[in-house]
């Protein structure tokens, strides 16, 4: 995909983050000092904390249907919309007619045709405030433009994406966001 445009926002490095150096899976929750709590205790969602509502973008529908069949086995977490672009990823936003309908997380590929995912998260951080953004991607961070430098988006290379580390970042939403 073609990964140009404006990102002049995201100009972080790997070693000023530290939300994406060393074993990326600790890293999607690093800035979450309690999650070392939750590695070993399986948190299922209660009447109180029901599954986290997850928009996934990618442009391959395979791996769209694999997260949603991971997150769905998982149960913590539910795919609740799914774009094939960052732009229809915002129009299907614009038209939720219901806060409680809104994704709380959006797992979003990096190199897609049109906006990519790291100009699309930080555009996420300035349109949604609360949400939390995985980017997630098959190339090196090394390879990729800048990670946009905001504490609601990680990086997570796509053979490391697993249900446990989508919840451990995403458990640390604010449940009173609406």
């Amino acid at each position: 995909g073609d990964d140009s445009g404006s990102n002049e926002n995201a100009v972080v490095s790997d070693d000023e983050s530290g939300r994406h150096g060393g074993d990326s899976r600790c890293g999607a929750s690093t800035s979450a000092t309690n999650g070392e709590a939750r590695d070993n205790e399986r948190m299922e969602p209660t009447p109180e904390t029901p599954p986290i509502r997850v928009l996934v973008v990618d442009d391959h529908a395979g791996f769209r249907a694999a997260v949603r069949s991971m997150l769905s086995v998982d149960g913590r977490m539910n795919v609740v919309l799914e774009a094939p672009s960052a732009e229809v990823a915002f129009d299907m936003l614009a038209a939720l007619e219901n806060d409680a309908d809104r994704p709380q997380l959006v797992l979003i590929d990096v190199n897609m045709a049109g906006m990519n995912g790291m100009v699309a998260a930080a555009r996420l951080m300035a349109e949604h405030p609360g949400m939390r953004v995985v980017v997630a991607s098959t190339a090196p961070m090394a390879l990729l433009p800048p990670l946009p430098d905001h504490p609601d988006v990680t990086f997570i290379p796509k053979d490391e994406l697993e249900a446990d580390t989508m919840w451990r970042w995403a458990s640390r939403l604010d449940r009173q966001i609406s």
